[in-house]
């Protein structure tokens, strides 16, 4: 059993009275606690196409701080002219290919994502979100590389979840695909974080970016763990 007096902050919430607890829950960011640290679920949701995702891919979209990190179980509960109901298996995405029939998996850019030709028009998914802090960007694009600001890159980089080209040929602007994690440059109207998490890939024979905004997940500044152990001026 955990000791109630040594001055952490798990400490503070197990002794939490009446006149401490709002400052004991604010403290752990409870909003994002329950938005991305417990499973989620998501009942009767309708699969749709999705301008950061695969064509043959439609996705359950999920809000930008809460991102699937893992899927824990997935049900099909109606189709249309296809003939995959019931459990779904969760799949590793693979760069370039769908899933089998019958599978579920996290599209690079963090969304649920079925096979298109599954047909389902009705799913529930519970999955575990990633906890991290959100920042939008609008950045410089030189031969296909969008370099991130290093505090951000220092913060941890986490995920891609959305990117847009604002200048480049008049066929390329627009919300790109977002593939996985790759040092080579992407096809067009695509992009990537390179490995290292540093950078954004994006095309540079065909599109020609000057200039895109990306949307990043970045680790939390405050992480659960951290707050909990740390000590805590909460009596």
């Amino acid at each position: 059993m955990s000791n109630p007096q040594d001055g952490t902050g798990r400490a503070a919430l197990d002794r939490a009275n009446a006149n401490t607890v709002l400052d004991a829950l604010r403290s752990l960011s409870l909003g994002s606690l329950l938005s991305s640290q417990l499973v989620q679920q998501r009942r009767m949701q309708v699969p749709a196409t999705n301008a950061h995702v695969v064509s043959t891919y439609n996705t359950i979209a999920l809000p930008a701080n809460a991102k699937a990190n893992s899927i824990v179980s997935a049900y099909v509960r109606k189709v249309s002219g296809g003939a995959v109901l019931g459990a779904l298996t969760p799949a590793t995405y693979a760069a370039g290919s769908n899933p089998a029939t019958g599978e579920i998996s996290i599209a690079p850019n963090g969304d649920i994502a079925v096979l298109a030709s599954d047909a389902a028009t009705l799913i529930d998914v519970s999955y575990t979100a990633i906890r991290g802090d959100v920042i939008e960007l609008f950045l410089p694009v030189v031969t296909g590389v969008c370099t991130i600001p290093a505090s951000y890159v220092s913060q941890g980089v986490i995920r891609l979840v959305e990117a847009e080209i604002l200048k480049g040929t008049a066929a390329s602007v627009g919300k790109v695909v977002i593939l996985a994690e790759s040092d080579a440059l992407p096809a067009t109207k695509t992009a990537c974080l390179k490995v290292a998490r540093d950078v954004v890939n994006f095309n540079n024979a065909t599109d020609a970016v000057t200039r895109a905004r990306v949307k990043l997940v970045l680790a939390p500044k405050e992480d659960l763990c951290t707050i909990l152990e740390a000590q805590s001026n909460i009596l």
